[in-house]
């Protein structure tokens, strides 16, 4: 699974090489890459049109921010790849969903594993997932993302609030910290100096 530097990576590409593109076609290829709406002809229904006005990301997940509002999510999970193919460029066996641009261009989604899903929600996308049952707790924990400052201070506090161990020691538990381990260094700079010996609810700030 890529890792949130990749994914920043992959949005800051699709910035530049679609922002200001029309979607005239869309052809879902494989039916379970498609998270919403369904059935997949609906999908493709409501792009037709769409003009995609910006991209960016939410932790691990790239979002197409369309120009009437609606967000597409793209998950990438193991083997997912958003690619820009240039008109005339050979098929490739492995797109499971193909974007048929207004200039001739394809963007494709490539998942050699089948993994990764799309969704097309309205006004953010992510809100609209804590509608369904079970789904809150799910929407809270892919809406924050560690790579901006605030949400890293707040998710490193609580989760090492109640914490006696050593603080490099609760950092190594990534089942509690894997999201914040991921950008720890990243964010060092934020911290000041850190004793990894001391308690990790010694940490104030």
């Amino acid at each position: 699974m890529p890792e949130l530097p990749e994914v920043e990576t992959v949005a800051r590409d699709l910035q530049r090489g679609v922002a200001g593109a029309v979607i005239t076609d869309v052809d879902v290829r494989w039916d379970r890459t498609v998270r919403h709406p369904e059935p997949p002809e609906r999908f493709a229904a409501e792009l037709r049109g769409a003009r995609i006005q910006r991209v960016g990301r939410r932790a691990k997940s790239v979002l197409l921010h369309l120009a009437d509002g609606r967000v597409m999510t793209v998950a990438l999970r193991m083997t997912g790849a958003l690619i820009v193919a240039p008109s005339g460029t050979p098929d490739d066996p492995y797109a499971r969903v193909v974007f048929h641009l207004a200039d001739g261009r394809q963007l494709r989604f490539r998942d050699v594993r089948k993994f990764g899903r799309i969704g097309l929600w309205e006004g953010g996308g992510l809100g609209r997932r804590a509608a369904a049952p079970g789904a809150a707790s799910r929407a809270v924990r892919e809406s924050r993302d560690p790579y901006r400052v605030g949400d890293r201070r707040v998710y490193l506090r609580g989760r090492s609030r109640l914490r006696s161990k050593p603080l490099v020691y609760s950092l190594l538990v990534v089942r509690h910290n894997a999201n914040a381990v991921a950008v720890f260094v990243d964010g060092v700079e934020h911290c000041g100096v850190v004793f990894f010996d001391e308690p990790a609810d010694a940490g104030k700030r």
